[in-house]
């Protein structure tokens, strides 16, 4: 309410004016507002929550089969069982790779992700990630190579298992999507400072190609170059989605230049401070499982499938192993028994 005095010629008080303003519909609009933002983010917390456990309910029993498939093959097998159980370990791990991809993407969409600073080379970074595509590449007869600048000679600090991820994601699109020809790995060195390398990575192919209209939408969530992929390729369409994101999360952007028929190229650029006293404080460790032997160690596990195969690997280690199944009871064995580790 707005209320307006009115004076004469003496200044003697002589009216008022008087407005009111109804504004009842307006603080209904703005409660149905609050409420509806309200509801959105209980509902998006609720969608985050469910896909992490999701997500965690199924790697549990995954991680049971692949191990179980890794003990298997320490056996002597007939070549029919081999093959039985090698169609078994791939599917297992192409099942683990999209609810890894389902889990990391709910990490990112719910803000907690966190990137750690370690010091790594980064020449390892690309050798670790071909080695482990050559085989795919061999199998498709694709000619896979990596161009590292060794003008970038030092350590660096930053997430590498992160960095890692981002690059095999696109490495392994590349190998899904081509046919015949090459498949590139590039770390480029853009610039250095006196305290930072500024480094440009590069993944190509000489593969499908993207269309035009699609450049934009490849890197949303669940999408793939057209509704038909995920009948012919593996996967969720969130790989690049998640590299996307995790590239902006480090500082960068993911670019695309791609062709229909000629390939397509996935580029970022980030930069890294150098850590130049890697090599005198850390040393490798070579230490075997020969100190295993004998020890005893106490599992605390829930799950039978995850108890079965766990003891099974330390059993060939030559570990001495007792159960708990439930962290009451462990504590209990752990006051009555001596252990040499509690896992």
């Amino acid at each position: 309410m707005l209320i307006q005095p009115i004076f004469n010629d003496n200044g003697d008080l002589i009216n008022f004016v008087s407005i009111q303003s109804e504004i009842s519909k307006r603080k209904q609009i703005e409660f149905e507002k609050e409420t509806a933002i309200s509801q959105t983010k209980e509902a998006a917390r609720v969608k985050q929550e469910f896909m992490k456990i999701v997500s965690h309910e199924l790697r549990t029993p995954l991680n049971a089969i692949i191990g179980v498939t890794d003990l298997f093959t320490k056996l002597t097998l007939s070549i029919q069982q081999s093959e039985y159980l090698e169609a078994i370990k791939i599917s297992a791990k192409n099942l683990q790779s999209v609810v890894n991809s389902i889990l990391d993407f709910s990490t990112i969409e719910s803000g907690n992700l966190k990137l750690q600073n370690v010091p790594f080379k980064l020449k390892n970074i690309g050798e670790n990630i071909l080695l482990s595509n050559e085989s795919i590449a061999r199998h498709k007869k694709l000619n896979i190579e990596f161009n590292f600048d060794n003008r970038i000679s030092d350590s660096i600090i930053g997430d590498s298992v992160r960095l890692s991820q981002i690059i095999l994601n696109l490495m392994s699109n590349a190998i899904k999507f081509t046919h015949q020809g090459n498949i590139k790995l590039e770390m480029l060195l853009v610039s250095k400072m006196a305290n930072a390398y500024v480094v440009e990575f590069k993944v190509s192919d000489t593969g499908c190609g993207i269309p035009e209209e699609m450049k934009k939408l490849i890197f949303e969530s669940f999408s793939q170059v057209d509704s038909n992929t995920n009948r012919t390729y593996d996967g969720a369409g969130l790989g690049l989605s998640i590299s996307s994101k995790l590239v902006k999360l480090m500082g960068g952007d993911l670019k695309i230049d791609s062709e229909i028929n000629k390939g397509s190229t996935f580029s970022f650029t980030l930069g890294f401070p150098i850590y130049k006293a890697l090599e005198k404080s850390i040393e490798k460790a070579n230490q075997s499982v020969e100190i295993l032997k004998d020890k005893r160690i106490l599992l605390v596990e829930d799950n039978p499938m995850n108890q079965f195969f766990t003891k099974k690997i330390l059993n060939n280690w030559g570990v001495k192993v007792e159960i708990a199944e439930n962290g009451k009871v462990g504590l209990e064995m752990v006051e009555d028994n001596y252990f040499d580790l509690v896992l």
